[in-house]
């Protein structure tokens, strides 16, 4: 077949819009297993422990009145989120996020309950004095930093709480995104080859049928029209299968060593690819297909 440089694009849609549906899989399936093993709120409660290392002051920061309703709703039951405190196992809520405000708010309660009621010199030099008085820790020697660093009221000392929350919370969210990156690239690799997706049966299927480029350039602008899809795996599976591609496993399975080699390299070129995510894979799809997802014109 003679090489053309529409061919080219519409091989490379193809592609995409499979890695596209594929990450969608993915990202809905990691999401499931994110929630189910609590990793976010592991790495919050990770985090806290970074900013505060007496376990009874967690205990009572996360059953604060302030944070306690922030409780994470599960439609599934899953393990109970404890924290060890003075030998025993304390039972603490699911929660995934705590706005730095009411983390300052609460941590200043936990850390010196009922001191420095007001603002201004005078409830700050109270509630200083009060803060020294307890015994040695993180949290501690972080607020009575704050509380000597120049400000002028409470209210100052909260906002630097916050600041310094918020540090923390940042590498907390990075970790937590390094994580659900490893788990989407695994679970990409282990559905790919459970699936037989092959990239490069895909791409000899898509350089010699320019019907099923067709297809694929039809199936990427509806994409693009819809702003990306929000189906669910089992149907997105099944788009998949819609597509009448020959890449499975069981469409059309190698009969000599050599092909199942070039088999699973295939689908392992498709499961690192699928995990590079959707929103990865739906931008590339725009500009393979820039004038697909504008929105028709009005008519006038």
């Amino acid at each position: 077949m003679e090489l053309s440089f529409s061919s080219m694009i519409g091989v490379a849609v193809g592609l995409v819009v499979v890695y596209y549906i594929l990450s969608l899989i993915v990202s809905s399936i990691t999401d499931l297993v994110t929630k189910w093993f609590d990793l976010r709120a592991k790495d919050l409660l990770r985090g806290l422990r970074e900013l505060i290392d007496k376990p009874e002051q967690i205990e009572k920061l996360m059953n604060h009145r302030l944070v306690a309703p922030l409780k994470t709703q599960r439609l599934l039951p899953s393990p109970k989120m404890e924290i060890e405190v003075a030998g025993k196992k304390a039972e603490i809520p699911h929660i995934e996020d705590i706005p730095a405000r009411e983390f300052a708010l609460a941590l200043f309660d936990v850390v010196a309950p009922d001191a420095g009621a007001g603002d201004g010199p005078t409830a700050l030099n109270g509630f200083r004095e009060t803060v020294t008085a307890l015994p040695d820790g993180r949290a501690k020697e972080a607020v009575l930093k704050f509380t000597n660093s120049g400000v002028k009221s409470i209210q100052e000392t909260r906002a630097l709480a916050e600041g310094w929350f918020d540090d923390t919370m940042k590498r907390v969210t990075e970790l937590y995104r390094q994580q659900t990156r490893l788990i989407s690239v695994v679970l990409a690799l282990v559905i790919a080859l459970a699936l037989g997706v092959d990239s490069i049966a895909l791409t000899v299927h898509l350089w010699h049928e320019p019907s099923a480029r067709a297809l694929f350039a039809e199936r990427a602008d509806q994409i693009l029209q819809e702003q990306g899809s929000e189906a669910d795996p089992e149907s997105l599976t099944e788009d998949l299968k819609a597509l009448n591609i020959p890449i499975f496993w069981w469409s059309d399975p190698p009969e000599t060593p050599g092909g199942w080699i070039v088999k699973v390299i295939g689908t392992i070129i498709t499961g690192l690819a699928a995990g590079l995510g959707s929103q990865f894979w739906y931008q590339v799809l725009k500009q393979l297909r820039p004038g697909a997802s504008r929105p028709a014109k009005a008519a006038t």
